[in-house]
């Protein structure tokens, strides 16, 4: 008898602790929803207790609730904010953003079959009544752009990740009046990949900046942002250069990536590839000043100063305010007289009369634009060295006095 006892009473308390985290579920529910005095704290502690029993964990209902629960407190929270009475952004983002993940769980638990092998969901339409709620008012974008202005970047590429996935959940393409992918998601899709790079979530910023390719949405940012992460934080040439071949094709204009490509093939020993893609890049931007200034330096360093006195004379006619341009002419010609001081050393009498006449004329008419190029630039160190170099030998090795005090006001 006291053996059955024990039985019945084991069977009664489980009995009891099941009727009590169904009661938890109905009492969160209640006290979210009081319209006088709501208590979210109780809710929320009911519902967390029912979510991990055995009895009521598994039910669609306990799901359904926890995501009312804490979607009535976000919007709690939310609306003190949009009426100017205060309210905690952090709050209704963090709610809603569990709302968000509990109507998930109960959407999947309401798709199963019941007892009777039938599919009878009961909270469907409700759940996608609080998704596109959710979309609409941009609760995540709120939170996001809080945590994105505090530097919080995974926090921040959380919540922007949600508000776009919205669109993309397969339950919700049957919802009436679905807002279209416009600007403003893409800008969202944006700050996604840029909040994943900034918390150094390489793989995430490439993939969601990969997803925006094509979308009319920043695609120049969007291709150099791709470049840069596989350059600089995942080290990855290969894909580095594929995305630089791939910018330069869909935006030829942009000498970002013709740059790149360019600076691949001289880094890699091919300037004769480097000087195909620039006659593309010029025969597409003919009036481009800058791409006759690296041809000219790619044809310097393959010793044909001729030809690269030509391209840099090229550049300044088309824009005469760059610094580097003047700097690139003056280094010519002082690089020509350097070569050919360099054939003086074997030289006597006359012919090294003759020759030193020529190059010192040379460096001489070097120095205007290395003048010129530190006018444009007053902190362009390489131009300042190289005349205060020139002053010097000028007037202590070759006796032109003249370029003493010019050489004194650089030293001073």
């Amino acid at each position: 008898m006291k053996r059955l006892f024990l039985i019945l009473a084991s069977l009664f308390f489980i009995v009891v602790a099941g009727y009590s985290q169904k009661s938890n579920v109905n009492a969160a529910k209640s006290k979210a929803s009081s319209l006088e005095n709501p208590d979210f704290n109780t809710a929320k502690q009911l519902i967390e207790e029912a979510l991990v029993n055995e009895e009521t964990k598994g039910s669609a209902n306990t799901w359904f609730v926890a995501g009312y629960v804490y979607e009535t407190s976000s919007d709690a929270e939310f609306t003190k904010i949009k009426q100017g009475l205060g309210g905690d952004m952090v709050l209704a983002g963090e709610d809603a953003l569990k709302a968000y993940d509990y109507y998930l769980k109960a959407y999947e638990l309401d798709q199963l079959p019941n007892e009777k092998g039938k599919i009878k969901p009961k909270f469907s339409k409700k759940i996608q009544l609080s998704f596109l709620k959710f979309y609409r008012e941009d609760i995540f974008y709120y939170y996001g752009a809080e945590k994105y202005n505090k530097h919080e970047w995974l926090d921040a590429m959380k919540a922007f990740e949600k508000h776009t996935q919205i669109l993309d959940i397969p339950f919700m393409s049957t919802v009436k009046d679905l807002p279209l992918k416009d600007t403003l998601y893409y800008e969202k899709k944006f700050l996604t990949a840029q909040s994943a790079w900034g918390g150094n979530q390489f793989a995430d910023a490439v993939r969601v900046f990969t997803e925006l390719k094509d979308k009319g949405y920043q695609e120049n940012r969007v291709y150099q942002s791709i470049c840069e992460i596989y350059k600089n934080d995942l080290k990855d040439t290969v894909n580095y250069f594929n995305t630089l071949l791939e910018g330069n094709k869909k935006l030829p204009h942009e000498f970002y990536y013709i740059g790149g490509i360019i600076n691949h093939y001289i880094k890699i020993g091919q300037p004769q590839k480097a000087i195909e893609y620039l006659d593309l890049a010029i025969k597409d931007n003919p009036t481009d000043a800058q791409l006759y200034n690296v041809y000219g330096t790619i044809l310097e360093e393959e010793k044909d100063f001729d030809g690269a006195m030509k391209y840099i004379d090229k550049a300044l006619e088309l824009d005469s305010n760059k610094s580097e341009f003047w700097n690139n002419k003056g280094r010519l010609i002082y690089n020509k007289a350097f070569m050919l001081e360099q054939e003086s050393f074997d030289l006597t009498g006359k012919e090294l009369a003759l020759k030193e006449k020529e190059f010192v004329d040379l460096y001489q008419q070097s120095i205007p634009y290395f003048q010129k190029a530190i006018e444009l630039n007053p902190d362009d160190y390489e131009s300042l060295k190289t005349l205060k170099s020139l002053y010097y030998r000028l007037y202590s090795q070759f006796h032109l006095n003249q370029y003493q005090e010019l050489y004194n006001q650089l030293s001073n």
